[in-house]
């Protein structure tokens, strides 16, 4: 089975605050459409970090930052990119499994570096590094990811109601969501008009939690004379959320 992506959202932290945008497949060259938004977002970095001399050189470097996204998200993001206007320029890591990405712009000097937050923390689940590092409460929804594959996707995402429950088993860890932990996603769903908004916002709020984890390690770190990330301004802060549908054969 191939992993298609069919969703993606991003949280950015600029100066002037925290909003979010998201692109499904539905739009087409979606990818394209996320990654030219990211580059306009940092347009806005320029002036945030611009030096008082205007004649001084400036390099703009900025972090776009997700959870475990060195195993898939850097992989299929890439593999699905086909815009001529950004390139490549650093590889750190693995063949299988990057750590770092930068990626540069060709008719701009600003270059986006694509980092894994596993690198900073050992846990291996987003609700832990939010509850380690975050010290804010870990509120992420539900979706069945399991659920949606490319021969279901549209039917399933252009629905109303919400999913039943049997839709969020888990037949790799053999898992059931329990009744409770349904009426709490129910609740939530009734909010969204469709199913493909309620996926929205639940892509958002994904990328959301790891905001406030990222801040604690940068003052930490500061602390101790280190910058996180080092030779990267932190005006904004990108974490980015990747979902995908099984191509089932």
């Amino acid at each position: 089975a191939n992993l298609i992506p069919y969703a993606i959202a991003s949280t950015v932290k600029l100066a002037s605050g925290i909003h979010s945008f998201y692109y499904d497949i539905r739009t087409k060259d979606f990818l394209n459409k996320w990654q030219e938004q990211v580059f306009e977002e940092t347009k806005q970095v320029k002036k945030d970090n611009k030096y008082l001399d205007e004649t001084t050189a400036q390099y703009y470097e900025v972090p776009q930052i997700g959870f475990n996204s060195a195993k898939f998200d850097t992989f299929i993001l890439f593999k699905n990119l086909k815009s001529k206007d950004w390139t490549i320029s650093k590889n750190q890591g693995q063949n299988t499994i990057a750590k770092q990405i930068i990626v540069k712009h060709q008719c701009s000097s600003i270059q986006l570096r694509f980092v894994d937050f596993k690198i900073y923390s050992m846990q291996h689940k987003l609700k832990d590094a939010v509850r380690d590092f975050g010290n804010v409460q870990y509120q992420k929804g539900r979706f069945p990811h399991e659920f949606i594959n490319t021969n279901n996707y549209i039917d399933e995402l252009n629905k109303c109601e919400p999913f039943l429950i049997e839709a969020f088993d888990n037949k790799l860890r053999n898992k059931k969501l329990n009744e409770v932990k349904y009426k709490d996603y129910v609740v939530e769903a009734a909010k969204h008009k469709s199913r493909w908004d309620y996926l929205k916002h639940y892509n958002k709020l994904d990328t959301r939690v790891l905001i406030q984890p990222i801040d604690y390690l940068i003052v930490l770190m500061f602390k101790y004379k280190v910058d996180m990330l080092l030779y990267i301004y932190i005006s904004i802060l990108q974490c980015n959320q990747i979902f995908y549908g099984i191509q089932q054969f």
